[in-house]
């Protein structure tokens, strides 16, 4: 076990075969030929708090179904590899095109196809029905079954290795107090923002106990091209947050957001603008997780030049006024740039962190007139 929680802790990609994995492996058809198979809800929210955490999600399956396809859509799952014959070269292409190296990656397969890439990646599952030939190449093997919990199982050992599974349960313990703070925006400036989206959210969503949609991962309501503005004491706008999208899941009480996008035009502090293709947020609003294409844009004004910062994920502490990814991130103005791979900002002390793989940048600045 030891060894497998080591492995897991490296784990940035983690890959998942569907028949015998996410499903019991068992075949269903109708009269008319069409395939049906069943998911485990248990399962799909280990996946929702493994991307929540900043945990890429692929799937890669022999076999082509649309079944599969719903239900990648329905978890945003973006990786998915269907009627995949061989394996091997497909995981070592994905890989490749996300930079990250097969030791950094797991995969969850239970039989002989799924040999070449449990023995190639970093981090080997398999199921306790799996043949056992399977099983002794594999580094951990669930208790649960197949299909009803075996996945979940994977994700929170997953997160427990990484010291990310308290704050993934969290949400789900308790739930905090609102605080509406008026934090100071860098590189984040949607801080406030977010506070004012947890507090529409908690006054014009809530739902009955007895809805049926909370036995379920479906949406209760869905707000196309919506826009909030935070107001400063003056009156005058000081932030905003829209989207072309958000979705509402009463569940887990999560929040998806397609395409948001913060300004922030406080007065005496440079406008910052933020953009992402999609966006999620916690329970309680503390919780906010930025993916694919994210870019923090701080305007010019005198004495201080355009900056930029680009990742692909990014993740918002509000309460603590962090700001964490641990993807590369380039962070540019004139004459100087930082590129790294991951990143902790504390907004309060002004204190940038970067981890690994750092590089720079530094031309002298000349005095501006």
């Amino acid at each position: 076990m030891d060894d497998a929680l080591r492995r897991a802790e490296s784990v940035r990609l983690m890959i998942f075969d569907v028949d015998g994995v996410l499903t019991d492996g068992r075949l269903y058809y109708t009269d008319s030929g069409a395939e049906m198979k069943a998911f485990s809800t248990l399962d799909g929210l280990g996946i929702r708090m493994l991307m929540s955490s900043g945990i890429e999600i692929a799937i890669i399956t022999g076999r082509r179904s649309q079944v599969v396809s719903h239900r990648a859509r329905d978890l945003g799952i973006s990786h998915v590899m269907q009627g995949v014959a061989e394996k091997r070269p497909a995981f070592l292409g994905l890989t490749a095109s996300l930079g990250l190296a097969p030791e950094s990656s797991g995969y969850m397969g239970d039989d002989l196809v799924d040999l070449p890439v449990l023995t190639r990646c970093g981090f080997a599952a398999t199921t306790r029905e799996a043949p056992e030939i399977v099983k002794r190449h594999a580094h951990f093997i669930s208790t649960q079954p197949a299909g009803a919990g075996a996945v979940r199982e994977v994700c929170e050992m997953i997160l427990k290795a990484q010291g990310k599974l308290d704050a993934a349960l969290a949400p789900y313990l308790a739930r905090p107090a609102m605080q509406l703070s008026h934090a100071r925006l860098f590189p984040l400036l949607l801080l406030f923002a977010l506070g004012l989206l947890t507090f529409w959210l908690e006054r014009t969503a809530r739902v009955e106990e007895t809805h049926p949609s909370l036995h379920r991962h479906d949406p209760d309501y869905i707000v196309n091209n919506f826009k909030i503005t935070g107001y400063g004491p003056g009156g005058l706008a000081e932030s905003t947050l829209s989207a072309r999208k958000m979705v509402h899941y009463p569940d887990d009480d999560s929040t998806d957001l397609d395409a948001p996008r913060v300004f922030n035009t406080k007065p005496g502090e440079a406008p910052m603008t933020l953009v992402a293709d999609r966006g999620a947020l916690s329970q309680d609003g503390e919780d906010t997780f930025l993916y694919d294409n994210v870019l923090v844009v701080r305007k010019e004004i005198p004495l201080q030049p355009e900056m930029r910062m680009q990742t692909d994920f990014l993740h918002v502490v509000r309460s603590r006024s962090l700001v964490l990814t641990d993807r590369n991130v380039a962070i540019t103005e004139v004459g100087r740039s930082l590129t790294a791979r991951g990143m902790e900002y504390d907004n309060a002390a002004r204190l940038l962190l970067l981890h690994e793989k750092v590089r720079g940048r530094f031309e002298e600045r000349k005095n501006r007139k």
